[in-house]
């Protein structure tokens, strides 16, 4: 029984893995993590909609008016959780949309070399193979 586990769970992460390298080097990560979050927020921007039309669902009684007032203020204020949450979702998604350089169909060495220029202002240096060792290491720092 545990060998067929141990292949089950390995099938069970190797298949995924599988399929999301495809899907990520086909659509690019960028367009891929811009539309994540563009869905996570208007997910959330429904989600706060409904939550705020919705009535408190609890009947009250005599003895427990204050839990009552408690589950109504929660339920109130729970909206503005996922606004806060909406929010940073926005301004990550204008981030990466504005700063993170698309990584479809490059070699790692470029896509080094574009986050060194991004991160730390210098000019885009081409990698042709024919770099030494030393000199690349002195261009990115380690």
């Amino acid at each position: 029984l545990i060998p067929n586990v141990s292949l089950g769970v390995g099938l069970c992460v190797f298949l995924p893995t599988l399929l999301c390298t495809f899907t990520i080097e086909q659509f690019g990560r960028k367009t891929l993590l811009c539309k994540g979050y563009a869905f996570m927020a208007l997910a959330l921007s429904v989600l706060t909609v409904t939550l705020s039309l919705q009535r408190p669902a609890c009947f009250v009684t005599s003895k427990k008016k204050i839990k009552y007032l408690s589950l109504v203020y929660f339920q109130e204020n729970l909206s503005l959780c996922f606004l806060i949450f909406t929010g940073i979702l926005i301004t990550s998604r204008i981030f990466i949309y504005l700063f993170l350089p698309e990584t479809k169909g490059n070699l790692v060495m470029e896509r080094t070399e574009e986050l060194g220029a991004l991160l730390f202002r210098k000019r885009p240096h081409s990698f042709t193979g024919n770099t030494s060792l030393e000199e690349h290491i002195t261009y990115t720092g380690f």
